[in-house]
């Protein structure tokens, strides 16, 4: 019996899944929608990631983890060519601050709106990392947080600009009092 049930409830399933994918022309809201419905169903409970937010879970990275027809329009630049030249223009920033988000997003052609989308970030919190003014910005551990999301969504792991531009932060949050 319980076989029956769980034939019935993984036919349910695909079935969900494929009215989600027959859509002509999926949002990535879509695929977020999707990415978070597979993984309730069947991400085990006792998963280490089943304690991430919705925004970490709908997060570049974890949603490679969906095999769909339709690529993510976040994931339309993750190639190792892309890659590389996102790292080069990282590299090769003499004096790294937030503006560097900027020419990254402009380099992969996406707005802000599409990243707030994605990442859960408030596009206020966006335009002040790109313009390098942390006095609006939240604590630290926000930042961090926003600083990992922004380069998740751009493919990139990056610890040493995280680094970096939280120093920036905590030497404007010092020098604004």
């Amino acid at each position: 019996m319980n076989e029956k049930i769980t034939e019935d409830q993984n036919n349910n399933d695909q079935h969900d899944i494929e009215n989600l994918l027959n859509l002509n022309t999926p949002s990535s809201e879509d695929l977020s929608d999707l990415f978070a419905y597979v993984h309730e169903k069947h991400v085990p409970h006792n998963s280490p990631d089943m304690g991430l937010s919705y925004a970490a879970r709908s997060s570049p990275t974890a949603s490679t983890v969906l095999m769909t027809k339709h690529k993510p329009l976040h994931l339309r630049f993750h190639t190792p060519d892309m890659h590389e030249r996102l790292n080069a223009i990282i590299d090769s920033t003499k004096d790294l601050n937030g503006t560097i988000f900027k020419t990254l997003r402009e380099e992969v052609k996406s707005t802000l709106a599409d990243i707030s989308r994605i990442t859960k970030i408030q596009e206020r919190y966006l335009k002040s990392i790109e313009s390098d003014n942390y006095r609006d910005l939240p604590a630290l551990v926000y930042f961090k947080g926003f600083l990992s999301l922004y380069l998740g969504y751009l493919g990139l792991n990056r610890p040493d600009v995280i680094l970096k531009l939280s120093k920036r932060y905590t030497n404007q949050k010092s020098q604004n009092g």
